[in-house]
């Protein structure tokens, strides 16, 4: 699993797929999450953990923060 500290953001999603064993892609194909890291965007003062899922409704690989106090993830697509 690809983890550290960047300041342009989480890796592309196509780099932590090719990374993932096959118990991980099974579990995010089932509407899992995988945690992918903290990272920091430019302007930010700190790192947040990023995770890659499947968003349930166009069913595309994403990675998000999780956002508000329900720690939602959303989607980049929809």
């Amino acid at each position: 699993m690809v983890t550290g500290q960047l300041v342009e953001g989480p890796p592309g999603v196509r780099t932590v797929w090719d990374s993932l064993n096959w118990l991980q892609r099974i579990r995010v194909n089932h509407g899992g999450v995988i945690s992918v890291g903290r990272y920091s965007r430019p302007n930010w003062s700190g790192t947040l953990e990023f995770f890659l899922f499947r968003c349930p409704n166009c069913k595309r690989l994403n990675i998000d923060y999780r956002h508000g106090f329900d720690e939602y993830l959303s989607c980049s697509r929809c």
